[in-house]
């Protein structure tokens, strides 16, 4: 096992242990907790469930929505009961170790990259439209920021979730759209 994620929502949390080919090999979801310290709690108890699973430490990631103010590091969210807290910080602190904290719109697009629709291409654009508007541009691999560390956060409500990642195809000289609706 080489990875873990972390899959952060309003209502559920979900971590998922990856092997060397990036296939699942393990996975624990609970419900996301509507209070601060149990929310930081919750993700505590996850990592220590991956470290125990696996036996060693491994890196991992959380994707959650909203975005971290990469100056004073305070959580901006929809969904979350972190609006104004350190929440990377308090994670890491809780957990007793660095963890990585990405705004699950740009890990979305940069998993695509490197292992979905976009494999083939050098540019790669995700955009989710669900409970908030937010999408992630990969170059070459590479994540792109912008800045502010912050790029394709867009923050809104709204009703059904529906996701594209598009490539850009210098071939046809246009973009390719793959839609998702959950």
């Amino acid at each position: 096992m080489i990875a873990a994620g972390i899959d952060l929502g309003g209502t559920k949390a979900e971590v998922q242990i990856f092997g060397t080919d990036w296939n699942i090999e393990a996975r624990d979801r609970t419900q996301t907790p509507k209070d601060y310290d149990q929310l930081v709690k919750m993700l505590a108890r996850q990592i220590a469930w991956v470290d125990e699973k696996v036996g060693r430490k491994i890196p991992i990631g959380i994707g959650a929505a909203g975005l971290i103010n990469p100056i004073t590091g305070l959580a901006l969210t929809a969904n979350l009961p972190a609006t104004g807290r350190p929440l990377p910080y308090d994670i890491n602190q809780a957990a007793g170790r660095k963890i990585s904290y990405i705004n699950d719109c740009r890990a979305f697009g940069l998993s695509e990259a490197v292992f979905g629709a976009g494999f083939d291409y050098g540019v790669v654009m995700a955009l989710n439209l669900g409970t908030g508007i937010g999408g992630g541009i990969v170059v070459d691999k590479k994540l792109l920021s912008g800045p502010t560390r912050t790029g394709g956060g867009v923050w809104s409500h709204c009703g059904t979730c529906i996701s594209f990642a598009a490539v850009w195809s210098s071939d046809l000289n246009l973009w390719l759209w793959t839609p998702w609706v959950f």
